[in-house]
This record gives C-alpha cells, structure tokens and sequence, in this order.
C-alpha cells in the first residue's frame, strides 16, 4: 500500500538525496507484469517507448486534435490504449467537425516488456523520457490542438509536460545525463503554439506528492517540489484550457487535492473546470465522457459555461459533511 510504503521512508528518516529518490521512487512506480494483450509499441531510443493511432473523419474539416495520455502508477499501456480507444468513441459523436484525431500513450521506463524488470522507474527518468516523447510527437503534428491527460501518478508529468512546452525551456543538467539513455531533445516549434489550443486534463490529481504523504501522516521526509501539481499550476499559461476530474469517493487521493489545485488558479485561468464524480473511487474513475464533452466545449465551439464556481460549492455542500 502506497501509505505503509511512505510510512517506510518517513521512519528511515532518509534526506532527500539521489539514493531517497531511488527508494521513493519504488513506493510511486510500481510496473505490473505485461501481459500477452500489451501493444506493439513504436520505438524511439532505450526506455523511450510509445503506442500510437491515427483516425481521419473527414478531409473537409480543418480540426486536427492530438491526444497525449499518462497512466497512473500500478497500471501500463493497455489501461492507456483502452481509455484512448474509449475516448475516441465518445468523440466520434461529434466527428463532422474533426479532420484527424492522433492519439499517443507513452509507456514510462520499466513498463514495457522489453524494459519490466530491467530498471527503476523515478521521477526524473519518467520525466526526461517523457518530455523526448511529448517533444518528438508534438514537432510531427504541429499547429495541431493538443491535449495531455495524466491520471494519478501521470498527473504530475502531464502538468510538467504542459509547462515545458509553454515556455520551452532546455533540459536541467540531470536530465541532460540522463537523455543520453535515450534521444536528443528536439525543440519545439514556437511559431505555431500561439495558434494551437492547449488542454491539460487531470484524472484524479494529487497537490503533491509531499501533500500525499501528509494525508496519511506527517512529517514525512519527501521534498515540497517532488511531482507537484500545484508548482505547475502557477507556471501554466493564461490560455491553457484546464479540467480537473475526481471522485467523490477516491480513498487514495482525496478530492480536495483537485479542489486546491482549481482554488490556486482560479483568478489565473479562464476556461477552467473542475467536475466531482458522486460515488466514484480512485480506480475506477475513468470520466472519457467528460473528458470528451469538455475538448467538444473548448475545441469544437459547442455550448459551455467555463464557469465552475457552482460546481464546486455545489460539490463542497454535498461531500463536506
């Protein structure tokens, strides 16, 4: 359990060093066994691997929309393949306005059958791949609307991925050392970002890893900046387009995680939202159909009130109790 797991690192009273990123990282990451269902996957460097699919509706429409999808920590690609595939069903309903639809999963290091059991996945190894994958795919499909979706874990690098693309900033020198396992950064065309609609998506998100481990007790030696969502919130751009889904019921990650994140950035952001699902728990919320119903609102110009204020009171009454 990942609270028994931190609870470990907290009484060790480790500092947070290289060696402590190693030990936490094996409580955040844990790579199930693939199976014989796990996809063929495209292949770019060592640990930088990635599933994709193209779906073209109509070549009269001017819509081109490139999903981006991380998973969460005790699953892989195929949780990831199955949500895309169920994400593209709920946007097909409204494919008359759709060119193209890319949709891209990539798998962290240690997931896949040709890394399991060959390497530790940590926060900067996932990141720095990561970002060589989101970096590659978004230079083949530029001017397209990009959405990245994290959940959970992927929550984290989702956001970290948004805001390494918004302001294009080179790699830090760890993942310079690190980037050697895998390819060069390529850079990111910024002629055409300012044309391009952004959408972050986060599926059951946590503040911080270090707020994480303070919901189960305190005192925990786990640095502030470690997968946390709420530095990125402040680095995101004014026009991102921003939803936040949870459940009601998670009892991994509260939902008021996603409730301070929307709370930190609601001045910030305008077309922001943040949904509560009722009687839903961490691992079974899924939301595709919110997910959908939000890129139609914000990429196809359907009807929406970007305004989520009731929402949330709304919410707040109902499971504050």
């Amino acid at each position: 359990m990942l609270a028994a797991g931190l609870l470990g690192v907290s009484a060790a009273g480790i500092l947070y060093t290289q060696h402590q990123e190693e030990l936490l990282s094996q409580i955040l990451f844990r790579p199930p066994v693939p199976t014989t269902k796990y996809p063929k996957l495209k292949f770019l460097g060592k640990y930088t691997e990635y599933w994709e699919k193209t779906y073209t509706y109509d070549e009269k429409n001017e819509k081109n929309i490139l999903v981006f999808y991380l998973h969460g920590r005790n699953t892989n690609i195929e949780q990831s393949v199955e949500y895309l595939e169920n994400l593209q069903l709920s946007l097909k309903k409204n494919h008359q306005k759709i060119k193209s639809l890319v949709l891209v999963a990539p798998e962290y290091p240690g997931y896949s059958p040709s890394s399991w059991n060959q390497c530790q996945p940590t926060e900067t190894l996932c990141k720095t791949v990561m970002k060589t994958i989101f970096n590659y795919i978004c230079n083949r499909y530029v001017g397209f609307d990009l959405v990245v979706i994290g959940k959970s874990i992927g929550s984290g690098i989702a956001s970290h991925l948004i805001c390494s693309l918004s302001f294009n900033q080179p790699p830090k020198k760890q993942e310079q050392k690190i980037n050697k396992l895998c390819i060069p950064f390529p850079s990111i065309c910024n002629e055409n970002q300012n044309k391009q609609k952004m959408m972050l998506v986060l599926i059951c998100p946590y503040i911080s890893i270090k707020h994480l481990a303070q919901d189960y007790f305190m005192g925990v030696l786990v640095d502030k900046t470690c997968l946390s969502n709420l530095h990125q919130m402040q680095q995101l751009p004014p026009n991102i387009h921003l939803l936040l889904v949870h459940g009601s019921d998670d009892n991994l990650i509260h939902w008021k995680h996603s409730l301070t994140l929307y709370q930190s950035i609601i001045h910030k952001i305008k077309k922001k939202r943040f949904e509560l699902i009722p009687d839903v728990g961490h691992l079974s919320l899924q939301a595709v159909d919110e997910v959908a119903q939000f890129i139609m609102a914000q990429f196809l110009d359907s009807t929406f009130d970007s305004n989520t204020d009731s929402l949330i009171i709304e919410s707040e009454k109902k499971n504050t109790k």
